[in-house]
């Protein structure tokens, strides 16, 4: 559904000629593929929408906030070096201009970048953390669930099963609260596969084990 009203503000800003509704449906596009676990599409449709403000000179990363789910999508995409520049970038430009929202953004993307390593460093699950808690302070509830289900993740390709467990749990209700049932079902299969809290029947495995 996303993507439809997605296309469909496409085909009218040929006749309205309106770029800033152009780029807001491209993020919106690239979220949904993000969603639907479509790297590569996901991956344009930021990258189209980031390349424009550093073209055109927007250097004010809250007009187009698109850095950190462009910055998401390349350590998905294990885009490593790709990811370290655009968190480089937007560290810049929230330092600069003291941006409340930048610069939780470069906290996230740089814990991200730094979680996609071999090793989990336990300083940047921190940060992560960290992140989340400043956008609930900012009243960012979707960016909080969405940083709790990266560091979930983060914890279950680790092997941190009860880390992770309460982590995506956290999550899962966050997207439940604010009526987003398609990143709720996507928490929810992150959590499937650590298992929820275990039944009453034991014996039983986990999708993973």
């Amino acid at each position: 559904e996303a993507r439809r009203w997605g296309r469909t503000t496409l085909d009218r800003v040929e006749s309205t000629g309106v770029r800033w509704d152009w780029l807001e449906a491209k993020r919106a596009l690239g979220l949904a593929a993000l969603l639907d676990k479509d790297l590569t599409e996901a991956s344009q449709q930021f990258a189209t929408v980031w390349d424009h403000t550093q073209n055109e000179g927007v250097e004010d990363p809250g007009v187009y906030p698109v850095a950190p789910d462009l910055v998401e999508v390349l350590v998905e995409s294990d885009e490593i070096e790709r990811a370290r520049d655009v968190t480089a970038r937007l560290v810049v430009l929230a330092q600069a201009q003291n941006h409340p929202w930048a610069q939780v953004g470069a906290q996230r993307s740089a814990a991200l970048v730094e979680l996609a390593g071999v090793l989990y460093v336990d300083a940047a699950a921190d940060r992560l953390e960290a992140a989340a808690t400043t956008y609930r302070g900012l009243g960012l509830l979707f960016e909080e669930a969405r940083s709790l289900l990266a560091l979930g993740r983060a914890q279950r390709r680790a092997r941190k099963w009860g880390a992770a467990r309460d982590t995506l749990e956290r999550a899962v209700s966050a997207f439940d609260s604010m009526g987003s049932p398609g990143w709720a079902t996507d928490a929810r299969s992150d959590l499937a596969r650590v298992g929820a809290r275990r039944p009453t029947s034991p014996g039983l495995l986990t999708a993973t084990e």
